[in-house]
């Protein structure tokens, strides 16, 4: 857990997913919010933030955002739609499901994904229907951090089988309750 000794406004961002991919960017080598928006942008966003200028500061990262250059694909615009399907879907479908949805081998599918995103199809799947778990258990409006703790508390000590862990949280039950375990003491302040 971080120590924050003086006042501190976050501004967060979250980014579709396959927006690495058409931003140019490395999705498997996580990068400094300097390399995604720039450093002229940045300080325009850290002065509007030190104003207190909240939506100023969110306008400045939406115009470099747009302003940088992007490559576009049928490949990205292929995934952005089925992934548009599998998170009205809760992660509930499989690869395979996916892929004859684009129209494309397995194998082109996990291509893609592994180039646009950084990670399997599997695993983004994991991580959807983990999240919509998540977002269900803690409800609507501000995320609270014990209640997401409490959310993946309950699913670790629930018995479900390893495989059914895995596949739905995208890790084996034994991660899991490390996670739980990390999350108790981050949020315990040690």
């Amino acid at each position: 857990m971080r120590d924050q000794r003086a006042p501190a406004t976050r501004l967060g961002l979250q980014l579709a997913p396959v927006a690495l991919g058409r931003l140019r960017l490395d999705p498997t080598r996580p990068g400094e919010v300097a390399q995604l928006l720039g450093a002229g942008p940045l300080a325009q966003v850290d002065a509007r933030l030190a104003d207190g200028d909240d939506s100023g500061a969110v306008d400045a990262v939406l115009e470099a955002l747009a302003a940088a250059p992007r490559t576009d694909s049928d490949q990205a615009d292929r995934l952005a739609e089925v992934f548009a399907l599998a998170e009205s879907e809760r992660g509930l479908v499989r690869a395979a499901d996916l892929a004859r949805r684009a129209g494309v081998p397995i194998g082109e599918l996990h291509r893609w994904c592994v180039h646009l995103i950084g990670v399997e199809p599997s695993a983004w799947l994991s991580a959807v229907r983990f999240s919509a778990f998540v977002r269900e258990s803690v409800g609507q409006g501000p995320v609270r951090p014990r209640a997401v703790l409490a959310a993946i508390s309950w699913y670790a000590q629930a018995g479900y089988s390893p495989r059914e862990t895995e596949r739905f949280t995208g890790m084996p039950p034994v991660e899991l309750r490390r996670l739980v375990d990390k999350l108790h003491a981050a949020l315990d302040g040690g």
